[in-house]
């Protein structure tokens, strides 16, 4: 999924809505990778969790149990 549009939009989006909103990270990408990585430190981060998917999979693990 990509952060040069859909991502940022969605996230927004669903923040205006008082949606939680978490974007993993490493499933995302955007072109250049630059942009990718300003897009999530410079807006994303504003309206969304960061995390990687191996930290949602911990935490879903450790939440089931």
């Amino acid at each position: 999924v990509s952060t040069n549009l859909a991502v940022l939009l969605v996230a927004v989006g669903a923040a205006d809505e008082d949606f939680g909103v978490t974007v993993a990270t490493d499933a995302s990408v955007g072109t250049p990778a630059a942009y990718h990585a300003s897009v999530l430190k410079h807006s994303l981060a504003y309206v969304a969790r960061l995390a990687t998917v191996d930290e949602l999979v911990a935490e879903w693990s450790s939440s089931s149990k």
